[in-house]
């Protein structure tokens, strides 16, 4: 919840969604192989979301071109890129493909107080 209250503070803030889809050789590894890879996956996910918003969600069964999407939101887009740095630079990243990410800034409406 950390993270959905930093998007609603002032200013603009920097979109981004990312889709990752997982190379079939991954689900080759041993069950405590891919269990070891997903920890670490998970904690690089937990650490970022202390200083922005990251939210996680599956695509199993809904796209066969992405597995799960991966929705960021930053008051700076080196957030953005330490965030992206980070999480190729873990083991289940070398098995990851990114067929779609999509970058976007918004700002605060005039309208609200």
């Amino acid at each position: 919840m950390r993270g959905v209250q930093m998007l609603e503070t002032n200013g603009r803030k920097f979109v981004k969604f990312n889709f990752y889809k997982v190379d079939p050789l991954w689900r080759r590894l041993s069950p405590d192989e891919r269990a070891d890879t997903r920890r670490e996956f998970s904690a690089v996910v937990d650490e970022l979301a202390t200083g922005m918003m990251v939210l996680s969600y599956s695509l199993v069964g809904l796209r066969a071109d992405a597995d799960f999407l991966l929705w960021e939101a930053a008051e700076s887009l080196e957030h953005i890129q330490e965030a992206a740095t980070r999480l190729w630079s873990t083991r289940l990243g070398s098995y990851l493909t990114q067929p779609y990410s999509f970058l976007a800034m918004t700002r605060r409406s005039r309208y609200l107080g």
